[in-house]
């Protein structure tokens, strides 16, 4: 089956994203194969039913129908029911204009966003030193955080 761009960059936004979150903290150097998932694929308007996602270290391998597991090791999850979509944008955020924002309360909200399938924020104004610390922090891979414009 041939896939798309957006559909191959697709970030899993799921309801029950704790749950995925955790197997992906817990095991960062292994592949993850969530099953039966529907992929809503907005280029084309339309929802692909009980697709499969191969995701390895983070990033998505192949996304189709009946994709078997590399290995026994691989940790497959059942989501049936669940949808994957594509990251959602925040196109009008105040990130680091707080008066008493620290970094810590930054990367944060930072996490929290990226937790809840924020995958870019757009700041309107706020300290461009702190943004910019934070924006390298970010693309040394310092710490997880959306995309920041």
């Amino acid at each position: 089956m041939k896939l798309n761009l957006k559909i191959i960059m697709v970030i899993v936004c799921i309801c029950t994203t704790t749950m995925v979150n955790a197997q992906r903290r817990k095991q960062q150097n292994q592949t993850i194969l969530l099953k039966n998932i529907n992929v809503v694929d907005v280029e084309n308007k339309q929802v692909l039913p009980a697709m499969d996602i191969l995701i390895e270290n983070g990033t998505i391998l192949e996304v189709g129908k009946n994709i078997n597991p590399k290995s026994d090791k691989d940790s497959i999850i059942d989501l049936t029911g669940k949808y994957a979509i594509p990251g959602l944008i925040d196109v009008h955020t105040h990130l680091a204009n707080m008066e008493k924002a620290t970094r810590a309360m930054l990367v944060d909200d930072l996490r929290f966003m990226l937790d809840n399938c924020i995958t870019s924020v757009r700041d309107v104004g706020g300290d461009a030193r702190m943004l910019a610390e934070i924006k390298r922090a970010v693309n040394i891979n310092e710490i997880e955080a959306p995309d920041i414009f």
